[in-house]
Parts: C-alpha cells; structure tokens; sequence
C-alpha cells in the first residue's frame, strides 16, 4: 500500500486542481484574516483569529468537490483496473486512496493556519484545541465523502451525494437547534451530540455562532469524529474483494 500512497501523491502534487485550491486558500485565508476586504458587521468586529477560523469552512466546501473528482477520475482513466492487474487489492487501493485525500486535507488546514499566522491572527492554547477538533472533524468528512466516492464510482452520482452530504450535515444543525430550544436533561445532551455529528456543528459551536448548550465537550466531539473515520472505513471495504470493477 506504501508504493500506492506515494503514486496518489505524485498525482496529487501535480494535480492543478489542488494546486489552485492551495493558492485560493492561502490567498483567502490570509486576505480574510486581516480584513482586506474591509468588512464590516460581525465580520470587522471578529478577531483576526475569529476571521481565520471562519473561513476555515471554505475548505470543507472545497473537499466537497475535490475529493469525488479526484476518486471518479481514477476510474475514469482506467487507473483502478490497471492497480488491479498489477496485483494490488481492491482494499489496499482504498487504503491508500483515503490517506491521499487525508493528507491532502491535512496539507491545505496547515497551509491555511500558516497563512492565518501571517495575517495576524495569534490563536491562544484554547484555540488551538478547537482548532485541532474541527480539523479532525473535517477529517471524518473527508473520509464519508472518500468512501461513497469509491463505491459509487460515477463522477456525477458522487459529486451529487457530496453535496447531499453537505446538505445534511447543515440540516443536522438544524435540526439540532430545534431539539436543543425545545429538550433539557437526558434529552438535551443527545441533542447536543446530533448537532455535532457532522463537521458544520462543530464548526458551528467554535465559530460562537452556536448556543452553549450545542457543545457536549471536546471529548465527546472527539469521539464521535473517530466513530465516523472508523465507520467511514469499515464500510469503505466491507466485500469490497467481491466487488467487479467495469
């Protein structure tokens, strides 16, 4: 699986896609961060690391897309069938597929705090916690978005699922503001947990766009965006041996 991984990230270094991505999110990043665009509103009164952290969401968005592209191509191209015939497994091609888009998603959040620093922003040790918990939850949605990806194996069913994805991730929140105004005890903590399930709660409650009772504690949030990378792979090779690949 070494020498797959290694040839994803040939691909992926060289792919204009992800390069334009970087630049957009280095540029956007650092603009934002120090206000360049003169906003106003909540936006002027954020802190530089409040503007930082805000328009990390840019970067779920952008994964949205990217990652089904990228998986629909190797099929596409043939690419799948021809580490097939070189003797590699269906799961071993997941694997180092869904590491390739981790990295890469880890690439762009490090690319965008470094430009945030330059920007201004200086994060304190909280912030960098929240920061760290967001990621990982992004990391969990990088990983639902790989798996459908590579087992629906159509560019325009899987780009239409990730967006659908993304769609019920904002309905949770949602959905969860509802259950959170109208539940208390018991019921308010599972609340809680529903409205961060997906990568926009978290982000959400970290954003300070959120009520105090949406956030069940970073260990909570935590576990559950290990509970969906785990799931996320389980399921992402589950028969995938007995799998014809066209």
């Amino acid at each position: 699986m070494k020498n797959l991984y290694i040839t994803n990230m040939r691909k992926l270094v060289m792919s204009r896609l992800y390069i334009v991505g970087l630049m957009i999110a280095v540029a956007v990043t650092y603009i934002f961060t120090k206000n360049g665009f003169g906003l106003g509103g909540i936006f002027g009164d954020m802190t530089t690391t409040g503007r930082m952290f805000f328009i990390s969401v840019a970067i779920v968005a952008y994964f949205t897309i990217y990652t089904p592209l990228f998986v629909c191509e190797e099929y596409t191209e043939g690419s799948i069938k021809n580490k097939l015939i070189a003797g590699f497994t269906q799961k071993q091609i997941f694997g180092a597929g869904i590491l390739t888009q981790i990295s890469a998603a880890s690439g762009m959040w490090l690319l965008h705090i470094i430009s945030g620093l330059i920007g201004g922003a200086r994060p304190d040790g909280q912030c960098c916690v929240e920061m760290l918990i967001v990621f990982l939850a992004m990391i969990g949605y990088v990983a639902v978005i790989y798996t459908l990806s590579f087992r629906l194996a159509k560019p325009i069913r899987s780009t239409i699922f990730s967006f659908l994805l993304l769609n019920v991730c904002f309905n949770m929140v949602t959905f969860g503001n509802l259950l959170i105004m109208i539940s208390e005890g018991i019921a308010l903590k599972i609340a809680a947990v529903v409205y961060n399930i997906g990568v926009l709660g978290q982000w959400f409650v970290y954003s300070g766009m959120a009520d105090d009772a949406a956030n069940p504690g970073a260990a909570v949030q935590v576990i559950i965006s290990v509970c969906i990378i785990v799931l996320s792979v389980l399921i992402g090779i589950s028969k995938l041996s007995k799998r014809d690949i066209k």
